[in-house]
């Protein structure tokens, strides 16, 4: 899978993704890319720092519905990583 690929030559395990198909993307990609993740390398599976968007947002990537775009995954980030880190933060106390 091409999509793949561009996540692997950038993978690093601190870091933390978000992949988002457009709104053109039938739910058979978007399933195939998360299936696709979950399997593509142990580092990846066993790190868990790989989500997969499946309700799209409508827009462009340029102009505001970019910024749309990237403030989503900002917010898709703190949903799911502020609480693991702050569970993180307690047992280290």
């Amino acid at each position: 899978m091409n999509k793949g690929k561009l996540l692997l030559a950038v993978y690093h395990p601190r870091n933390r993704y978000v992949l988002h198909l457009s709104v053109d993307a039938s739910d058979v990609e978007r399933r195939d890319l998360a299936t696709w993740v979950a399997a593509a390398t142990p580092a990846i599976g066993a790190f868990r720092n790989v989500v997969v968007v499946g309700a799209p947002i409508a827009g462009t990537p340029i102009g505001s519905s970019g910024l749309a775009g990237t403030l989503h995954a900002a917010a898709v980030l703190l949903c799911l990583y502020l609480s693991v880190d702050a569970e993180h933060r307690d047992l280290a106390a």
